[in-house]
């Protein structure tokens, strides 16, 4: 078991997370860590409390962490692309259209 700060516990709860902090994490995770960082920022979307734009950066966020998943899927693609898919639905039905880069 490594001491070192900068490596994040697996089962850590990512959903009280900044937006820039998950996002940071998600540019190194890989595996079940983007799994979590996934549904931790497409929690925050789905807050209805969050001003629109918000839950727009972090459905975006959770699409990034999604896309990540994919480059690495090995057989998963199929999931992979059902929750990109539900997700971006989601945001066009209750936030409306974005111009989604």
């Amino acid at each position: 078991m490594s001491s070192d700060g900068h490596q994040e516990e697996p089962g850590r709860d990512l959903s009280t997370w900044t937006l820039d902090r998950l996002q940071t994490f998600i540019h190194d995770a890989h595996g079940q860590q983007l799994e979590t960082a996934r549904v931790a920022a497409q929690g925050q979307a789905y807050n209805s409390s969050r001003p629109r734009e918000a839950r727009r950066q972090w459905a975006k966020l959770s699409l990034l962490a999604n896309g990540r998943m994919l480059d690495n899927a090995e057989g998963r693609s199929a999931r992979v692309a059902q929750q990109d898919f539900m997700l971006r639905m989601w945001v066009i039905d209750r936030l409306g259209p974005d111009n989604w880069a």
